[in-house]
């Protein structure tokens, strides 16, 4: 069995991904930490080693909660890695995986909304609103 996730190109320096038409830039840690999950897909790596890719070994023993660490380093980047075909998938009480998406014939998920879709905001006053074309959203619906 192959490891990684075909066509997901890595740039270390400037701590990027880039598969297909996506390219996306991670902060330094939170890049190396995906960069080994996804070069060990679909290998699980527990808590404990994504923490020593993150911190290393630190003398002081480190933060009090190194897997909430690797939680939210892991969970920021989320949306940046659906948006290249890649989930990263806890594995409960072990640690974390990646996923190929586009290997799994799932695809890419549609892009995260940036606005407040109409269903929300007809609730709104008429003034909060926002304007679709010279009309109020609720007179779009």
């Amino acid at each position: 069995m192959t490891r990684g996730i075909p066509g997901l190109i890595a740039f270390p320096a400037e701590h990027m991904f880039w598969r297909g038409d996506a390219v996306e830039e991670f902060n330094p840690q939170t890049f190396m930490a995906v960069f080994a999950l996804c070069a060990n897909a679909p290998a699980i790596l527990s808590h404990d080693q994504l923490f020593e890719i993150l911190w290393g070994e630190p003398e002081d023993g480190g933060p009090l909660a190194p897997r909430g660490i690797v939680r939210t380093h892991l969970s920021r980047a989320r949306d940046a890695l659906a948006r290249l075909g890649v989930r990263i998938h806890p594995e409960w009480g072990v640690g974390y995986s990646a996923q190929d998406l586009l290997a799994e014939g799932v695809g890419a998920p549609k892009p995260v909304l940036k606005h407040v879709p109409y269903s929300i905001t007809y609730h709104l006053k008429p003034s909060l609103r926002p304007h679709h074309e010279g009309r109020l959203a609720s007179e779009t619906l």
